[in-house]
């Protein structure tokens, strides 16, 4: 039995055509579509304007074009998904669809997916899944099919929208903090891996500027420097702050006392010495700047004082990585000879005066030459005796006689020699050599003595002191 059905049609709006028409409409049954062919008039007349008439066999439902048996059937997100959806560079995404009407499809053409995402059919859901590759906006197309095969009626065209975001930035390492001296230098880093990043390091909050690159050098730590560092990284993923980082300040030590300077004779010993305030101190002695080695306890000793190791020192003095360097303290080389004259006459215009203070002058005029009373250690402005010494035997052998002078030991620019007289006649001294056979000669730190046997007869002596 046919039925003229025509009410379906009333919601279209054709365009009056003054012919005859014949069509297709697709018609599906419960199981599968078929071609109906339907031969229609146009009907020109009130509300019914552009009326198609059409007769189709009785209990066959009658449904628009690209739509699947029973109303209308179309892709949407299930399970929580959203659309717009949201994404980012390798990380797990997963979103999930199905349709909606009377007929599930069975199958779906999903096109446009992004590098790293599958679909997967699934009834009643499938879904969309992956890491994708790659930041962007996406416009994901799904078609849902009759058929498991994409064929047959199929479902309106649905758009996903999917945004992948490059991800935030990674921090896998960041300085530490710690305590720092003044004049410390302190180079804070950060690494991050993430794509065009910038960084920003900030102190108690408070961005630092300049401060843009992943290193952040202090080259002299301050007490105003102290506080808490950060560091901003930023990406085309987003943003993130690093661990706080903390900086210290650590008062340097107070030196209390320090070995002056000073002209010292060639060979005196000299003792430097430094005193200081703090806690765990450290010492390190210099020689114009430069590390001494071993020179690393609180005093410093130069067994002789010589040319070359005269010059300017300093002692760093540390408590942690606070440091203080003490007052440069100079030390010079003096002839011993010039020390002694400005012992005697400092501060008097006889210093300047050689027939007074010279190393011939006899101020007292006792017969000494100052050099002499130098070397003797006598002062030159007292009247000393005749006799600087007395012939006696000597205790280790009675068949010598032995001679001995006390010497300043300090005298090293003077050379002393023995001389020796029959008759004590002014032309007829003669110097004594050190190799002489007979009379042996020789000069200790301190004293310089004669020897000779008693079979030689008796005879004069005397001290002869030459300048260097």
């Amino acid at each position: 039995m046919n039925t003229e059905i025509s009410g379906f049609l009333r919601s279209l709006r054709w365009r009056e055509v003054p012919h005859y028409i014949t069509g297709f409409l697709t018609l599906f049954g419960s199981r599968q579509a078929v071609l109906k062919p339907c031969a229609g008039l146009l009907v020109n007349s009130g509300a019914w304007q552009g009326l198609l008439k059409c007769v189709v066999p009785a209990g066959v439902t009658l449904v628009g074009t690209h739509s699947l048996s029973g109303a209308t059937t179309e892709v949407a997100p299930v399970n929580g998904s959203k659309n717009p959806a949201a994404g980012s560079i390798n990380t797990s995404f997963s979103w999930f669809f199905s349709t909606q009407g009377a007929q599930r499809a069975k199958s779906f053409t999903v096109s446009a997916l992004p590098a790293g995402l599958t679909y997967t059919y699934g009834s009643p859901v499938s879904s969309i899944t992956g890491r994708p590759t790659a930041a962007g906006s996406f416009n994901i197309t799904i078609k849902g099919w009759e058929n498991s095969n994409r064929t047959g009626a199929s479902t309106p065209l649905y758009t996903l929208k999917l945004n992948v975001a490059a991800p935030p930035p990674v921090i896998t390492e960041v300085s530490t903090g710690g305590v720092f001296g003044a004049g410390a230098s302190v180079n804070l880093s950060v690494t991050a891996t993430g794509a065009g990043l910038t960084y920003q390091w900030r102190r108690d909050g408070v961005a630092i500027a300049g401060a843009t690159s992943s290193q952040y050098l202090i080259p002299a730590f301050a007490s105003d420097l102290a506080g808490t560092y950060t560091v901003v990284v930023a990406g085309s993923g987003g943003a993130v702050t690093s661990d706080p980082i903390v900086l210290q300040f650590l008062a340097p030590p107070v030196i209390t006392s320090l070995s002056p300077g000073g002209a010292f004779p060639s060979g005196t010993k000299v003792d430097l010495a430094v005193a200081a305030t703090g806690t765990g101190l450290t010492y390190q002695w210099k020689k114009e700047g430069v590390d001494l080695p071993e020179a690393t306890a609180a005093t410093y000793s130069i067994a002789a004082l010589t040319a070359e190791s005269a010059g300017t020192y300093t002692v760093v003095v540390s408590s942690g990585t606070a440091t203080v360097t003490s007052a440069p303290i100079v030390l010079a080389v003096k002839p011993a000879f010039d020390i002694w004259r400005e012992r005697f006459w400092s501060g008097s215009a006889d210093l300047s005066d050689p027939a007074i203070s010279g190393a011939l002058g006899d101020p007292d005029r006792d017969g000494l030459e100052n050099v002499l009373e130098y070397v003797l250690e006598l002062n030159p402005s007292t009247i000393n005796p005749d006799s600087i010494g007395d012939l006696i035997p000597d205790p280790a052998d009675p068949a010598f006689l032995l001679m001995s002078v006390p010497l300043d030991p300090l005298a090293t620019d003077v050379v002393v020699q023995w001389q020796r007289s029959v008759d004590l006649g002014g032309d007829r001294w003669v110097i004594v050599p050190e190799n002489d056979p007979e009379y042996q000669v020789s000069r200790l730190p301190g004293a310089m003595s004669i020897r000779f046997p008693k079979a030689l007869g008796a005879g004069f002596f005397r001290l002869r002191a030459t300048l260097n």
